[in-house]
């Protein structure tokens, strides 16, 4: 018999961390699901692994989830193979300057840091000339992104890799629209999400991005 006992982080780390001490010291929990979120699971992975609590994230993408103890267990792609997947992109499609809009978070961090690590990595001959020419961040709660997106503009970057949750990408693409800048855009998986189509509407057209995918062979 499974007792399914439940407790919401908020998305929050101090309060992953409450809900993760009463699910193990109240509750005496040996096996926890989740969190979704990698800053949250990162959070609570040292009280997991202390306690040797099984910590099961779907959905935790951060890199250093890796090398968070033997208790921790995922089953989602890592960042650093996401990020890697979307520089192998822009390099075949020879894109040699790259613009990045990136929300404050550990897995819009790790994305976008793994995607520069790739594209600017130096070759043995040193004939890799990608840069980046403009790095713009905003914190989770901003609503009004224009004056990254003016800077963006004003580096001439024509192409732009958004590291953002749903919100955070939707609200981009639609300001973007609105101040008549239109790179090509690259974004993560929350490109593709309902939250993010309801807030950019027809301003998301076009844009192109990673999303881990099920291969039955």
């Amino acid at each position: 018999r499974i007792e399914l006992i439940v407790e919401d982080s908020r998305s929050s780390l101090k309060d992953a961390v409450s809900a993760f001490n009463k699910l193990v010291f109240q509750e005496k929990v040996r096996i926890v699901i989740g969190d979704i979120i990698s800053g949250t699971t990162l959070a609570v992975a040292p009280i997991a692994e202390k306690n040797h609590v099984i910590l099961f994230a779907p959905g935790a993408s951060n890199p250093k989830l890796r090398d968070a103890g033997d208790y921790i267990f995922r089953n989602w792609t890592s960042d650093d193979f996401d990020g890697l997947a979307m520089a192998k992109y822009l390099m075949k499609k020879d894109v040699q300057e790259l613009g990045l809009l990136v929300q404050k978070t550990d897995y819009t961090i790790g994305l976008a840091e793994a995607l520069v690590k790739e594209l600017t990595q130096p070759t043995a001959d040193g004939s890799n000339s990608r840069r980046i020419i403009s790095r713009q961040e905003f914190e989770t709660n901003d609503s009004d992104l224009r004056t990254q997106l003016g800077k963006l503009k004003e580096s001439g970057a024509t192409n732009v890799y958004v590291s953002a949750y749903s919100p955070g990408t939707g609200l981009a693409l639609k300001q973007a629209q609105e101040l008549a800048y239109t790179p090509a855009w690259y974004a993560t998986l929350t490109a593709d999400t309902p939250e993010c189509g309801s807030i950019a509407g027809d301003a998301r057209n076009g844009v192109v991005f990673t999303t881990p995918t099920f291969n039955i062979d």
